[in-house]
């Protein structure tokens, strides 16, 4: 506990500690010491005389100053290193920055007048006094202005602003500071308005409203009292005070904000080719003639590219995004350039399918790779292909006159859709639409072009050509990468066409197995009947199956049978056509139903009350039908009144019988009859084919033994 203090020190402590025995001021500290005799000490000091009296106080003041300095002395460490940690040099503005230079500046200029001979308070008071006389050098006048930091002209600094600054340098260097951050003024602070909350409940929308809409909304949500903000002051808090991704935050959803926010860069330089590949499907986005029809529409292009090399290694073009077209590009990028070791994509329903994923049988589990996905909504993560898609495809959209994409000039994209349809509607197709076959050596051109062109996410070299620095392409880089022993694993054309084959589980039942409606025979299979197979099939060929057991031996190759549906065998594609057609016909059904009612409403009579209903004369309706008896009916020469279809009379004579019959015996019936090359009419050969075809008809076909020994006779 310390005893010795000077008056000063005394008075300073009792304006803080307040003890009621003892006076507030100097004299009364020195009377005290005068009459009750207090001993002391002198020291040296740059005060009065040279010298310093400390006295030592009683002891009950001792304890009142010591129990005040212990925790003080406490905050004073803990405030000293937060001033530390807080007051970071790095983190000031630079207008802070320039203020807490130009003040040490000034101190150093006095600190060496100090070491020059000339006391702290004299140097200080001379250089306030030449700095108002304008007698300090240009460069020093200058910095005290600016280190002044006040408006107004021929404004010079203060005494006390001066000792302030030095004294702060001092006790800086002493607990090692950094003494810019100590000199420099602190940022101004600013208070959250009260009506932040409200302006920000109506600006954060997703309907993006400006900020003069939401101020003619704000005073209806502001509390009683609170003031409504200018539009500046709104301005200057969201612009100012807000982020820039803050400001955002529910005018963008979170997907949105992804594009504005921090990202992770993957770095790919480690990967060797065919370590990953990358896929996903793009919309052309220009309009080519259909391979059908030659009517205009939009290609689906599916493109895989290698991460490590960014080598285009596969790709197909499709009428529309499916997982025949993945499984395309898929066995050229195995076949040309090697089976992957990881396949990411995302979870589109091309890609998440039992065909590609399923155990033993899906097309990348028999080529051993592992498939990955990427999260929903996260597109960012497969950056590399979805970037390519615009260097690629979008770019080559461009050169083609039917180009749709949003940054087309809407006068000449409405023109092109114009020209494009009256040509079609006049000669059946058009020049400004490409022809299939064109278009895909068009894209072919494009893969190529692409390979072949520098890449700046890889290496720089130096051309051997031209001798220039240049970044390599991803051919380049995939032959690098092959003559450095990179393993590169290609599946051999005798073996791609099973391997890229799909394989789906089916039933044998007594030598037969049905896929996609077809059926297919062969008597290899008679002792597999009950049991689950596993069918590989041609997309492109529905001829012929290939038939292993659950471990993958070959059983046989099951040839479509006449016991089918149809007479000739349709591919699965040929289904899939279909399916699309049907559905294009039944929403243009929907379309054009629509427009028959809008043309042709319904007219309704609504009731009302109390109304006056003028019933129809009974005596005229008797004499109007009267007249209408009595008139003459001519008949045709072959009888049939001339108001009725001789030929639906005909068909309702010849089907009138039918009610009586079970379907079963009518199908019968019927087939016998196309057996015979009997014509049927539009009703009966409706019946016929689609009968067979029903969940009805499959059961009977075991339940029933009239229709069982039917087929049966009509198979051998």
């Amino acid at each position: 506990m310390e005893l010795f203090y000077s008056i000063q020190e005394l008075v300073e402590l009792q304006s803080s500690i307040q003890n009621p025995k003892y006076p507030n001021n100097r004299q009364g500290f020195e009377y005290r010491a005068k009459k009750e005799n207090w001993d002391y000490s002198q020291e040296k000091s740059i005060g009065r005389n040279g010298f310093t009296r400390k006295y030592m106080i009683p002891v009950d003041l001792a304890l009142s100053i010591h129990n005040y300095l212990v925790p003080n002395i406490k905050n004073e460490v803990e405030a000293t290193h937060e001033l530390a940690v807080t007051q970071n040099a790095t983190d000031l503005m630079s207008w802070q920055r320039e203020i807490a230079e130009n003040r040490l500046f000034v101190v150093r200029f006095i600190q060496q007048q100090i070491k020059q001979g000339t006391k702290k308070t004299p140097a200080i008071e001379q250089f306030i006094a030449d700095a108002d006389a304008l007698l300090l050098p240009e460069e020093m006048q200058l910095a005290v202005q600016k280190a002044n930091a006040k408006a107004g002209e021929g404004r010079t600094v203060s005494r006390r602003s001066v000792f302030d600054w030095v004294k702060l340098v001092e006790e800086a260097e002493q607990h090692k500071i950094n003494v810019i951050s100590v000199l420099a003024p602190k940022a101004r602070r600013s208070d959250i308005p009260v009506w932040a909350m409200d302006l920000l409940k109506l600006y954060a929308q997703p309907q993006k409203p400006t900020l003069a809409a939401v101020l003619e909304l704000l005073p209806n949500y502001l509390k009683e009292g609170v003031p409504c903000p200018t539009y500046n002051q709104a301005y200057r808090f969201i612009k100012e005070k807000l982020g820039n991704v803050e400001a955002q935050r529910g005018r963008m959803g979170p997907r949105e904000l992804k594009n504005i926010q921090p990202f992770i860069r993957r770095d790919t330089a480690l990967l060797l080719p065919t370590d990953v590949y990358t896929a996903d499907g793009h919309c052309f986005d220009a309009e080519v003639a259909h391979p059908a029809h030659g009517k205009p529409f939009r290609p689906e292009i599916t493109g895989i590219i290698d991460v490590g090399s960014r080598r285009y290694v596969g790709w197909s073009v499709s009428l529309a995004e499916s997982s025949w077209c993945v499984l395309d590009a898929i066995r050229m990028a195995a076949v040309e350039c090697g089976i992957p070791a990881l396949f990411y994509v995302d979870r589109g329903s091309g890609y998440d399918n039992d065909m590609l994923k399923a155990e033993n049988r899906g097309v990348m589990a028999r080529l051993n790779s592992e498939v990955t996905h990427a999260l929903p909504y996260n597109s960012q993560a497969k950056g590399g292909i979805e970037r390519s898609h615009k260097t690629l495809w979008v770019k080559a959209a461009k050169k083609l006159p039917t180009y749709i994409g949003k940054d087309m000039d809407t006068e000449a994209r409405n023109k092109a859709f114009k020209v494009t349809r009256k040509d079609i509607a006049e000669f059946g197709q058009s020049k400004l639409l490409m022809p299939w076959a064109e278009f895909l050596a068009f894209a072919a051109q494009v893969v190529a072009d692409y390979n072949n062109k520098p890449h700046s996410s890889l290496k720089r070299i130096t051309d051997p050509v031209t001798m220039k620095k240049r970044h390599q392409t991803p051919l380049e880089a995939w032959n690098e990468a092959l003559e450095k022993g990179a393993p590169i694993d290609r599946v051999e054309d005798w073996d791609a066409e099973d391997l890229f084959r799909p394989y789906e589980e089916r039933f044998v039942r007594r030598g037969e197995i049905e896929l996609f409606t077809n059926r297919y025979f062969s008597q290899d299979l008679a002792e597999y009947h009950g049991d689950t197979v596993l069918v590989g099939y041609d997309i492109h060929n529905a001829d012929r199956i290939t038939v292993r057991d659950l471990d993958g031996r070959f059983i046989c190759h099951a040839y479509w049978n006449a016991n089918k549906r149809d007479y000739f065998p349709k591919t699965k594609i040929e289904q899939v056509r279909q399916r699309r057609a049907d559905g294009r016909l039944r929403r243009l059904a929907v379309k054009q139903d629509e427009v028959l009612q809008e043309v042709n409403p319904q007219r309704v009579i609504e009731h009302i009350e109390n109304q006056t209903v003028i019933p129809f004369n009974q005596n005229q309706h008797k004499e109007i039908m009267a007249e209408l008896n009595a008139l003459p009916v001519s008949k045709p020469n072959d009888g049939v009144i001339y108001f009725k279809d001789a030929h639906s009379m005909k068909t309702e004579e010849t089907t009138g019988d039918t009610g009586s019959e079970t379907k079963i015996k009518r199908w019968i019936r019927l087939d016998q009859k196309i057996k015979r090359d009997e014509e049927l009419n539009e009703t009966d050969k409706t019946f016929w084919e689609f009968f067979q075809t029903s969940k009805k008809f499959g059961e009977l076909e075991e339940e029933d033994a009239e229709l069982k020994s039917y087929l049966a006779q009509r198979q051998g």
